[in-house]
């Protein structure tokens, strides 16, 4: 993974500032043996399911091979504005844009037809392909979140404060063999190859103080999270 970010500070009498810009990408790749027999697992299989040692031999299993690219840029700006020695207010805003592509492929699964966007077998329709399971997606997806925080103070010692922030992450794909279930009728019973993205707002009211010349500090905050 990668990133970078360029930011622009400045100010007046009156007025903080702070724009920017924000660019990141990542690869996340992951291959395996997710499920292999050990000695015992034929033995195993057949106590439960009779007949299934027969067919199951040791080393028997499944692999899996998971990717996901992932890019993503976001421009934003946070600024103070004060209206006089007392009263002030903060007010900023983020638009990011994501975009991300997740593959896989699952070796030996025996379905062919029913897991969509199966891109081995719709590339390669042979026999040894289409006994795999896969998927291609793809999601781009965009968000503008703010604040705006009210801020009072009564002295150079003591302040309070009052303020709304919303903030959001970026959905994705999971890299797990577990992500998509299938029952033995081939009917698909789980889809959680996606997660979508998340979304907060929070909700706070605060005071920060100094006593004794600076030799005591008192900060005290009530918030409220809807995730």
């Amino acid at each position: 993974n990668w990133s970078q970010e360029l930011r622009l500070v400045g100010g007046t009498d009156a007025l903080d500032w702070i724009i920017g810009a924000y660019i990141s990408g990542e690869e996340l790749d992951e291959a395996g043996n997710f499920l292999v027999l050990a000695s015992q697992g034929p033995d195993y299989f057949g106590l439960l399911i009779p007949g299934a040692g027969a067919v199951l031999s040791e080393g028997q299993g499944l692999a899996g091979a998971y990717e996901q690219d992932a890019d993503s840029w976001a421009l934003y700006t946070n600024n103070t504005y004060h209206f006089d020695e007392q009263w002030s207010v903060t007010f900023g805003a983020r638009y990011t844009e994501e975009d991300k592509n997740g593959k896989t492929i699952i070796n030996g699964t025996g379905t062919d037809g029913v897991v969509s966007e199966n891109w081995p077998c719709a590339i390669l329709p042979l026999p040894a392909f289409c006994d795999n399971a896969g998927y291609d997606l793809h999601r781009n997806e965009s968000k503008l979140t703010g604040t705006v925080k009210f801020g009072y103070a009564f002295n150079d010692d003591v302040s309070v404060y009052a303020g709304w922030s919303n903030g959001y992450k970026a959905g994705g794909f999971n890299l797990d063999p577990t992500a998509y279930k299938i029952n033995d009728a081939g009917e698909v019973t789980g889809d959680s190859r996606e997660f979508e993205e998340e979304t907060v707002n929070t909700y706070e009211i605060g005071m920060k103080s100094q006593w004794f010349d600076n030799r005591l500090t008192v900060n005290g905050a009530v918030y409220y999270i809807d995730w």
